[in-house]
């Protein structure tokens, strides 16, 4: 009997000229797939883990491409059979909030290099915004974990702060590790103004079950 693992050790979220680019990195115990391209069934993002080759790996990495909006959720299915952990899934998209001045064009969440790679564990989360046309120079003071209203209710969330400054730096590491065991449900990705309207603004949502 073989015991296979699979953890997540890596997400990655680009939304650029009209394209959506996700890639999941995943590490442990488990027999090749026969493919790591990922396909969109019912709105919902799969990966397929059925292996032809029978050779076992420690990595592999996952990718999908579109083209178009997708809801942002996504799956793996076909676990090996003595695969015994919880199914691996989440949801991470970008959400284009016409009353932000900001966009989230890249996303990742990923192992941080002192932490292990136990399933649930905390991630690194980093992000890169884009100024929307017309706004003038930004850089981020902040990214933390922090409760804000988010669509008319609290929600821990993963906060930027931003403020006017004489050059863009629009790219930012949470201050925190992100451990969705924890958190225990999907992380708002959100803006505040210090330089106008303060008011939180939703850009992006990530969560990762594993």
């Amino acid at each position: 009997m073989n015991n296979y693992t699979l953890n997540v050790s890596k997400v990655s979220f680009e939304k650029a000229n009209g394209e959506v680019n996700l890639s999941i990195t995943l590490t442990g115990n488990f027999l090749e797939p026969a493919s790591t391209t990922g396909t969109l069934e019912n709105e919902t993002v799969q990966f397929d883990l059925t292996s032809e080759s029978g050779t076992v790996v420690d990595q592999a990495v996952f990718t999908f491409q579109i083209g178009e909006e997708y809801s942002g959720d996504f799956e793996f299915i076909n676990y090996p059979q003595d695969y015994g952990d919880a199914p691996i899934n989440g949801d991470v998209n970008a959400d284009n909030n016409e009353e932000c001045d900001f966009e989230l064009v890249d996303c990742v969440w990923g192992v941080n290099p002192t932490c292990g790679l136990g399933a649930g564990e905390g991630r690194q989360l980093a992000v890169k915004l884009k100024k929307k046309p017309g706004v003038t120079t930004y850089a981020i003071s902040s990214f933390e974990l922090t409760d804000v209203e988010v669509s008319g209710e609290m929600q821990l969330s993963g906060v930027m702060t931003l403020h006017e400054n004489a050059e863009d730096q629009l790219e930012a590491t949470c201050e925190e590790l992100v451990n969705f065991t924890e958190i225990g449900h999907a992380l708002p990705i959100v803006t505040v103004n210090e330089s106008g309207d303060s008011t939180p603004r939703s850009i992006g949502v990530i969560y990762v079950n594993c």
